[in-house]
């Protein structure tokens, strides 16, 4: 993973599914809370972590480059 801009695509997609998946959890009554939003949680986390490792990068190679 030595690429910052595909490290923030991935993280933008994954936040884009973070949203929609919880928008549809909480839209749609038969998913039981207990269930919806660890797995929102999860995936807000995959998101997170992906976008802060895509500034770590960006940072990193910054310095690598002066």
């Amino acid at each position: 993973m030595r690429l910052p801009n595909l490290t923030l695509t991935l993280g933008c997609i994954a936040l884009i599914v973070a949203n929609v998946t919880q928008y549809f959890f909480t839209r749609n009554g038969t998913v039981p809370e207990s269930i919806a939003d660890p797995v929102s949680g999860f995936l807000f986390g995959i998101a997170i972590g992906t976008l802060l490792l895509s500034i770590v990068l960006r940072k990193h190679r910054s310095r690598c480059a002066s």
